[in-house]
């Protein structure tokens, strides 16, 4: 869903998983001056992978959408984003819930605010038992006003590193 001024809501609701491969995605955005639409999803495990992303963009005055992932087990990226960014405006907040783990394997979970010095980038919270990055990142950024905030609660983090050999 993108327009140039409002964007669109996207709602996924699953009793099963739901599985992005293969470039595939769910985005939503504005070009102008509404708010960009919000990207919502419940379902039992989420697993996005080979290259795929969950989204939501402001390319104009409006702000980014929000996302919401809420799954009863787990929510697993490899190779792939969740990401909000706006250009001109305050970017979007993105909030993952899974009881049981969030696992990032050379992936990414990406609020991005590039706007003036008035704009403020989007929150990220994270509420997992676990929370397990290989090569995988969590980012809130502001190329030029206030950047968002990282909230991860989780009972256990870890990091899986590979170095050369492994």
């Amino acid at each position: 869903a993108t327009s140039s001024k409002l964007g669109g809501t996207i709602n996924v609701s699953l009793i099963g998983d739901l599985t992005l491969a293969d470039r595939g995605g769910i985005s939503a955005g504005t070009q102008g001056t509404g708010p960009g639409g919000a990207v919502n999803i419940t379902a039992h495990r989420v697993v996005v992978g080979s290259r795929s992303a969950i989204s939501t963009a402001s390319t104009g005055t409006g702000n980014a959408g929000d996302i919401a992932i809420a799954a009863t087990d787990e929510v697993l990226l490899d190779d792939s984003s969740i990401t909000t960014e706006a250009m001109l405006s305050d970017g979007g907040n993105i909030s993952i819930h899974a009881p049981y783990m969030v696992k990032l394997e050379d992936s990414q979970v990406t609020a991005s605010v590039g706007g003036g010095p008035l704009t403020t980038g989007g929150n990220i919270d994270i509420d997992p038992q676990y929370v397990i990055l290989k090569n995988g990142r969590i980012v809130a950024n502001a190329y030029e006003g206030t950047g968002g905030n990282i909230n991860l609660v989780a009972a256990t983090y870890g990091r899986q590193h590979i170095g050369a050999g492994d």
